[in-house]
């Protein structure tokens, strides 16, 4: 596993990502921040389906019209199949990121068809002192000392809501419960829409996101394709505000089976 002094959630060095605001005027704000709980769930479409459950299909039939030995997917985990789960934890004192991930594995292509459910997944948490990475698949730990001001934020920038060229909005929408700017982008050929309630503890409301991941700088809620192919991003759940304990690790899960 490769060592990072911090995960990959913490995205661009704060300042930059809160607009062109000088180091002598930043005031981290992280103390004023409430708990924070966000899931998630993104799959990448092909033709308006889940592109990686169609290639599981086809895959299947293809094998069992060739009359081989086949042991398909079980309902359960074909409704896994292609997607990753997001859920963070924000609080002044942590931050966690769990990412999870389910694809498929064929044993022996060409002499026999049978499909296991592959499982990926990560949880990295960061205190004021210190990081820990968990590979979820493997139970591989990765530990070390935080950076000085790893939790510290600043508010972000009002600049943030001048969209760039080729990009309109903000339009004000609700996902999950919470305010957001739709931001629609020819040139990335999507349309997201874009935690607009966290701006004085640093989310940034703006667009021109590329990564549709969440961040400590920023959080979309909702993405979709401007056609029917492409990422689509959706969020189960968000809460601001409420307190929660420090997650705990899943259950160890092997890479070839599912949950």
């Amino acid at each position: 596993m490769r060592k990072r002094n911090l995960p990959w959630f913490a995205g661009t060095l704060l300042l930059s990502a809160c607009g062109g605001s000088g180091a002598q005027d930043a005031v981290d704000v992280s103390a004023k921040m409430p708990p924070i709980h966000v899931v998630q769930v993104a799959e990448l479409l092909d033709g308006g389906g889940n592109a990686a459950r169609a290639a599981y299909a086809q895959t299947l039939q293809a094998c069992q019209a060739a009359g081989l030995p086949t042991t398909p997917l079980s309902s359960q985990d074909e409704a896994k199949v292609g997607k990753t789960r997001y859920e963070i934890w924000f609080a002044p004192d942590l931050e966690v990121v769990r990412e999870e991930t389910w694809d498929v594995d064929i044993d022996q292509p060409g002499v026999s068809c049978h499909f296991s459910l592959r499982y990926e997944g990560s949880q990295e948490t960061t205190d004021a002192t210190h990081y820990e990475t968990v590979d979820l698949g493997t139970g591989q730990v990765d530990r070390g000392q935080a950076q000085d001001g790893a939790l510290e934020r600043i508010a972000a920038d009002p600049a943030d809501l001048q969209p760039p060229e080729g990009v309109t909005g903000p339009h004000r929408r609700q996902v999950a419960g919470q305010p957001c700017n739709e931001w629609v982008s020819e040139g990335l050929g999507n349309r997201q829409c874009v935690w607009a309630g966290g701006a004085e503890w640093g989310f940034s409301p703006g667009t021109d996101n590329a990564d549709y991941r969440p961040s400590r700088s920023l959080i979309v809620l909702e993405q979709a394709p401007l056609g029917d192919s492409g990422l689509r991003l959706t969020t189960e759940q968000m809460t601001v505000g409420e307190a929660f304990a420090r997650p705990r690790l899943p259950a160890p899960v092997s890479r070839e089976a599912g949950r």
